[in-house]
């Protein structure tokens, strides 16, 4: 389980990069780099488009929130151990010590 979580938190987070980058800013962004303006620009930069690529962001940020959590707990069940916990199976504790001989009788 915890294999796949991190499997699919890798492509989720990929594809949250891609989409950022493809997203056009204040500046241009690079969503003019396939064309400088022709056929992606025109999806980029419609309205509905737009729309599209903010709901698209949005949602694969919810899955990628999901995935980091669903990570932090499964790792965290599968190493359930306490500092005490290891000192105690590095180093065991002493034995009794042997019981004082008995005094000498006059």
């Amino acid at each position: 389980m915890y294999t796949f979580v991190v499997i699919l938190h890798i492509l989720v987070s990929s594809l949250l990069i891609t989409i950022i980058l493809f997203q056009k800013g204040k500046s241009g962004g690079i969503g003019g780099i396939f064309g400088g303006g022709g056929g992606s620009d025109q999806l980029f930069s419609t309205p509905s488009g737009s729309t599209f690529m903010r709901k698209a962001t949005v949602i694969i940020t919810v899955i990628f929130f999901v995935t980091t959590i669903s990570m932090t707990y499964l790792s965290y069940r599968r190493s359930i151990e306490t500092v005490t916990g290891r000192i105690a199976q590095q180093a065991p504790m002493p034995a009794a010590p042997a019981p004082a001989a008995p005094a000498p009788t006059k």
